[in-house]
């Protein structure tokens, strides 16, 4: 069975253009499910407090453009998500100009960490997902288009993640910090939220490119990418990224999920062959290129000649976020300075992740710099 992904050329977060573009994607891929659906759960990427400008979370104005869409068809909105970390929510609602957006159009904004939660026992894990996602008629993903340092890209899939309440995202990430293991954990959180996916949308009209996925720069990747598989909606992406789809084990997993292949997936031609130009994906490939295809017996031999681990600019406000952030408490606060317990981290990179300065990057030791070449 064919799976359609569509793609909307758009260079400006111009919202008369962009409801164009969104009527049109559900026009193609919703029409048929909205006449069974009647609320429906917004899922943005909201993965801190961010400014738009920042180029981290879902932009509130393709959000809006959404919610417009919805109310023309007399639907029952709500939008939520739980943040990582330990910035207060209200916080992130603000600085992402979601909150704008929802008060504009009197949408129920919710945390999706204090709405409780329903326990789903897999053969990795239990899973804890938040209620609202599971009792509600259908969730339509709003993902931002960004490379991501554990992962290598996150997008329509890895979304998903924030349908987990609060810390307990840190947990998983202490439990499975290697990110082959971690993208069985991503896999199987996208085979048990499925169901509900009525639409997915990925919001690349200014996207992510290097130390993502909030630390790296805004890119003009100028598009909107939908699809109603997500797993479909990302290996387009990827490919227009020009990474090898073979080492990105989540959404090959996701896409078996989905029971589809990439001869399955079709685009408009005048996408096929596209891809984005002058990426800098070196900053993100460098764990995945070595260190996790090692074999296990030399595994610890190169990690500790091929040394990388966080550590702080000097921009660092103190913030303490890191510290609240890191699953197994390998940073602390001496002399207002912020220090790294090397043999305690497992480089989830949860601090990188979520400091709102981007003030932490990947620290590598001189044969590291020489063997990659690649700035962090």
């Amino acid at each position: 069975m064919k799976t359609k992904v569509i793609i909307k050329e758009q260079k400006t977060y111009n919202l008369e253009e962009i409801e164009k573009h969104v009527k049109s994607i559900f026009d193609e891929l919703l029409e048929d499910k909205l006449q069974r659906i009647h609320t429906i759960l917004i899922k943005p990427n909201l993965l801190g407090a961010f400014h738009p400008d920042k180029a981290v979370t879902t932009h509130p104005i393709v959000l809006e453009a959404v919610i417009k869409r919805l109310h023309d068809t007399g639907k029952s909105v709500i939008v939520g998500d739980s943040p990582g970390g330990t910035v207060a929510i209200s916080k992130v609602w603000k600085e992402t100009g979601i909150y704008d957006v929802c008060n504009k159009y009197n949408v129920p904004l919710i945390d999706l960490s204090k709405e409780g939660i329903v326990t789903i026992k897999t053969d990795v894990t239990d899973f804890y997902i938040s209620e609202t996602v599971m009792n509600c008629d259908a969730v339509i993903n709003i993902a931002k288009l960004k490379t991501h340092s554990l992962m290598v890209y996150t997008g329509a899939v890895k979304n998903f993640y924030g349908v987990i309440p609060g810390l307990y995202k840190t947990e998983l990430h202490k439990q499975y910090p290697n990110s082959n293991d971690f993208s069985y954990v991503l896999s199987k959180l996208y085979e048990i939220v499925n169901p509900k996916i009525a639409l997915n949308i990925i919001d690349g009209i200014i996207g992510m490119d290097g130390a993502g996925p909030s630390a790296g720069k805004p890119y003009p990747y100028n598009v909107l990418i939908a699809s109603e598989k997500a797993s479909a909606a990302d290996l387009v992406a990827v490919s227009m990224m020009n990474l090898d789809i073979k080492k990105l084990n989540y959404i090959n997993q996701s896409l078996n999920v989905d029971n589809i292949t990439e001869s399955d997936i079709v685009v408009e031609d005048r996408w096929k062959n596209h891809r984005f130009k002058a990426l800098n994906t070196q900053v993100v490939l460098f764990r995945n290129r070595i260190v996790d295809r090692l074999p296990s017996f030399m595994k610890n031999v190169m990690k500790a000649v091929l040394s990388y681990y966080p550590d702080f600019l000097p921009n660092c406000n103190l913030c303490l976020i890191c510290l609240k952030a890191c699953p197994v408490e390998a940073i602390s606060k001496h002399h207002n300075k912020m220090l790294l317990n090397k043999k305690k981290c497992i480089k989830c990179l949860c601090c990188h992740e979520m400091c709102p300065s981007s003030a932490i990057y990947l620290k590598k030791n001189i044969f590291t710099k020489i063997v990659f070449k690649s700035e962090m």
